[in-house]
């Protein structure tokens, strides 16, 4: 079964080139979309490049920040509007607002407050942490009220309580929230970078790559950083499941009282 899905997966890959390869032969401009062969070569010159590796350290260095603060105020906010429903309505309407607000324009205004190096910082952490808080508070909606009233049955802490109820129902919404803010993490930093232009960071070459029309560039940076973040995530998945992997030990707490 799983050969059959890679078969599948490589297939899909192998006809978006192809379409990629006739389309651009059929085009016939590089500037508008060049063939694959070119962006290979462009990917490899990115490769021997010093500035190149600098600037992907720096990317990810502000995707890590951006992603830990993200965490860490989304887990307390999203905890504290779990436990109290006043709480989780009155941030309800600026989470709200958040969300809606294009990225573009949250940028621009955040240029007028901080430094280059700083916006896709500030503006990462403030789009992940709706999706943080939500799947935080979607995971309270989900306990189940009868190992609640078990754990008073049995007389537990409000400590323990938390540790073998609360914490396992929350954990799987609280890892699902967490992957999909870090791949609107990753977005949204290089977007910053690319508005802001902070100068070691692949944002700053992807737009220094499209003012000189080097078209090809920009597609091996796009080719890159998509790669890198399948990594990543996938990376990120593995570790996330290692602790999901658990949880019906952790549910099993009713056993050991």
């Amino acid at each position: 079964m799983k050969n059959k899905d890679l078969l599948i997966k490589s297939s899909s890959i192998i006809i978006m080139i192809l379409l990629w390869y006739i389309f651009s032969v059929w085009i016939k401009s590089p500037l508008i979309l060049p063939c694959p062969k070119d962006v290979l070569f462009s990917m490899k010159k990115l490769l021997f490049l010093k500035s190149f590796y600098v600037s992907v350290f720096f990317t990810m260095k502000r995707a890590f920040i951006s992603f830990f603060i993200s965490f860490f105020l989304g887990q307390i906010l999203g905890f504290l509007c779990g436990y109290y429903s006043n709480l989780k309505s009155f941030f309800s309407i600026p989470l709200s607002i958040i969300r809606i607000t294009p990225v573009v324009s949250i940028i621009l205004m955040a240029m007028f407050i901080f430094t280059s190096n700083s916006v896709p910082v500030f503006v990462s952490v403030l789009m992940s942490l709706p999706i943080i808080v939500t799947s935080v508070c979607t995971g309270f909606s989900k306990i189940d009220k009868k190992e609640l009233d078990v754990a008073k049955i049995y007389k537990l802490s409000k400590i323990q309580t938390f540790k073998y109820v609360t914490l396992p129902s929350v954990k799987p919404f609280i890892f699902s929230g967490l992957l999909s803010s870090w791949g609107l993490t990753w977005k949204v930093v290089v977007a910053g970078e690319v508005l802001c232009l902070p100068k070691n960071s692949i944002g700053f070459l992807l737009e220094n790559s499209q003012v000189h029309l080097e078209t090809a560039t920009v597609f091996a940076l796009t080719i890159i950083l998509i790669l890198i973040s399948c990594i990543l995530e996938k990376t990120f998945s593995v570790f996330l499941n290692l602790f999901t992997g658990k949880r019906n030990e952790e549910r099993g707490f009713y056993s050991n009282y």
